[in-house]
């Protein structure tokens, strides 16, 4: 079973907010923004994923479930 953090990406402008982040899809989220993206499970998709992110020409999100 994969197991959930919860993170929290601080914004700093006129006021300071933090924004849990767990559960997101972010293959899902750099596909709405144009990314090719994969999720890696193990450490042999990983490798595998940035192999092909290497051979891109522009921007591949792996995420890293590991």
């Amino acid at each position: 079973s994969r197991r959930r953090h919860t993170r929290y990406i601080s914004v700093t402008g006129v006021q300071t907010c933090a924004l849990p982040i767990s559960g997101l899809d972010w293959v899902s989220l750099a596909a709405g923004m144009g990314v090719e993206g994969a999720r890696a499970e193990t450490c042999t998709q990983f490798a595998d994923l940035l192999t092909l992110a290497f051979r891109r020409a522009g921007p591949f999100l792996i995420e890293a479930m590991i």
